[in-house]
């Protein structure tokens, strides 16, 4: 059931079809006639020459600029019932003019003399009265203001349906004139864009040769979009602008293409450099009479030096490694093959729509924005790929950090345990030793006999002694005494004894208070130097005075132990490595930021050591 209804819709469709198209009316151009005049109304001319359309009338009368009028001479076809709904079709009228209906203006361009509209690249439709007379020829005029340089006249002219001239100018608005607008707004889109790349990266030269040739062309097709002559004051010198702009985007793209495909020719580029600089010389420097012809040659010319470069980069590209170039290539060869073809029917040599060339230049911003994406994507992937190694590079120079710092901390660890080893040495050395040393020259002095408990006050002394250095290993904020003298007392205590049994006087002066009360480690290491340079005095000075002055200021800490003993010689005695007392008064003065000297002769040996509170 279904499809029978559909076989009988399809019937309907069929059988109304001639009924409805033989309700439309027609109509039949019969002849045209021009006249070079500048009548203000076609009833005024007397003489019409018979011509052909398009026409340009530069083949008739070179060099003309002014008013040429155009008879149109057409009779409707269709059947006295039928409604007369006939419009009027041009393709162009160059530059502008007005439209007539049997003397009646039907329509006219804003400005019909300098600086002239432009309608040379606006195709349109005008519907012609309803009431027409059926029985005779209708004529349709054409007044027509063109200029020598812009190839003046008219282009094809048809008369017909309303609604086939609509759907024929929307074709043609089409082609001459949406495909420029989007031509124009793609390359000024990408020109723009290129023109960023190159501010930010100089080296990518062929993109800033595009921006040249891009900018060109948009210069190019604003005299194919513009429907005013202005800014210019009048058409010819539009004209010159319109071809130097195709020299300027001449030159542009074959240099653009020469640094896309890597070719290097510099005396070449001074040729091409010279040419342009003529022709821009030529096109407006020479005389108004010869321009047309010189325009013409000129924009030949660049057309010639665009489809000659387009083979050679053709060629150059396609033998190249390179995808980029091949893709070049392919795209050249078709811009030039569509270029050819459009010429050859703007010339109306052969019989191809002369707007193919539009689609060149969108073809070729088509491969350019491919090309421009390609590297993108290959950018986006070498910075993913660098990502991706420094990552690993990362974690290999962590785990080789962890591996230093661990190797770093196994010898800090050590470090600070040969420190402390060090320290506690010179600890037993300055405090134990010295201990011990009192108690032999105790026992070496003493009568044959000691009693017992005098070997007991000597060894609790030396467990004292011990003790007092194992606590200080254990604790570094030691009670600071209150006063200097306080401070000597244990020390005067220790040595009175065996001073007094060697004979050896002791004077002590110090500092009744703190002016600035030291730290516990500087007090500390002043009690050892002090204790390291009275057993030196015992063991080897043989010295009947000594004298300790000892003074605390607010600045410093100063201390001075003078002896008369033999001396001794400093030098000799550090380089024969037998200075271990004396090495360690200054290792000990050092590791608080004192000062320490030591200076000896016969008769007088002198340790100082200077301290900065």
């Amino acid at each position: 059931m279904k499809y029978c209804l559909l076989w009988l819709w399809g019937l309907l469709l069929l059988l109304s079809w001639p009924l409805a198209v033989a309700g439309n009316c027609s109509a039949q151009i019969t002849q045209v006639y021009a006249a070079k005049s500048n009548a203000a109304q076609a009833a005024d001319i007397q003489y019409w020459q018979k011509i052909s359309l398009p026409d340009n009338w530069n083949q008739r009368w070179p060099n003309h600029s002014g008013v040429v009028w155009y008879r149109i001479d057409w009779q409707p076809v269709c059947q006295n019932t039928d409604e007369l709904n006939l419009a009027v079709y041009v393709e162009s009228i160059s530059m502008a003019g007005s439209v007539y209906v049997n003397q009646q203006l039907l329509w006219r361009d804003k400005n019909q003399q300098e600086p002239i509209s432009r309608s040379w690249n606006q195709p349109r439709y005008f519907v012609l009265p309803p009431n027409l007379d059926r029985k005779r020829t209708q004529q349709i005029y054409l007044r027509v203001y063109g200029h020598a340089l812009s190839s003046p006249g008219i282009g094809k002219v048809q008369i017909d349906h309303v609604d086939n001239m609509v759907a024929i100018q929307q074709d043609a608005q089409w082609h001459q004139r949406t495909i420029f607008t989007i031509n124009a707004i793609l390359s000024a889109s990408l020109g723009l864009f290129c023109a960023c790349i190159w501010l930010m990266r100089r080296q990518e030269s062929a993109l800033g040769w595009y921006v040249v040739a891009s900018m060109s062309w948009l210069a190019f097709l604003y005299n194919i979009l513009a429907t005013e002559t202005g800014p210019f004051p009048n058409a010819g010198m539009f004209f010159q602008s319109h071809i130097m702009a195709f020299v300027l985007y001449t030159w542009g793209f074959c240099i653009f293409s020469w640094r896309f495909v890597q070719y290097a020719n510099k005396r070449l580029e001074q040729v091409l450099n010279l040419i342009t600089i003529v022709m821009i010389a030529f096109i407006w420097l020479m005389p108004l009479q010869y321009q047309a012809l010189n325009l013409s040659a000129i924009f030949l010319t660049c057309v010639l030096i665009l489809n000659a470069n387009g083979v050679c980069i053709s060629i150059l590209g396609w033998r190249s490694r390179e995808l980029e170039s091949k893709l070049l290539a392919i795209t050249l060869m078709t811009c030039i093959l569509l270029a050819v073809l459009s010429l050859l029917g703007f010339y109306q040599i052969v019989d191809v729509p002369s707007h193919l060339l539009s689609y060149t230049s969108l073809l070729f911003t088509l491969f350019l924005a491919i090309i421009l994406a390609m590297r993108f994507t290959r950018s986006l992937q070498r910075i993913e790929a660098f990502n991706l190694e420094l990552s690993n590079k990362i974690r290999e120079a962590e785990l080789n950090v962890s591996l230093s710092l661990q190797e770093q901390h196994r010898l800090a660890v050590k470090q600070v345990q040969t420190k402390e080893r060090t320290h506690m040495a010179h600890d037993l050395h300055d405090g134990l030793g010295g201990s011990i040393l009192r108690s032999i020259i105790t026992l070496e002095h003493a009568p044959k006999s000691i009693e017992n408990a005098q070997n007991l006050s000597i060894l609790r002394l030396l467990r004292n002694d011990l003790r007092q250095i194992i606590d200080q290993f254990a604790d570094d904020n030691h009670k600071i005494p209150s006063t200097p003298m306080h401070w000597l007392a244990p020390l005067r205590n220790r040595y009175k004894h065996i001073f007094d049994e060697l004979g050896i006087k002791l004077q002590w002066e110090a500092s009744k208070e703190w002016a600035k009360q030291p730290t516990s480690t500087q007090c500390l290491t002043l009690y050892r130097v002090v204790e390291e340079a009275l057993n030196n005095v015992v063991k080897h000075s043989q010295a009947k005075q000594v004298v300790l002055k000892f003074q605390a200021s607010h600045q410093f800490l100063q201390l001075s132990i003078e002896d008369n003993g033999v001396g001794f010689n400093v030098i000799d005695t550090e380089l024969s490595g037998l200075s271990t007392g004396m090495n360690s008064m200054k290792t000990r003065i050092e590791r608080i930021d004192g000062q320490w000297s030591i200076a000896s002769e016969p008769g007088k040996t002198t340790v100082q050591v200077f301290i900065a509170l």
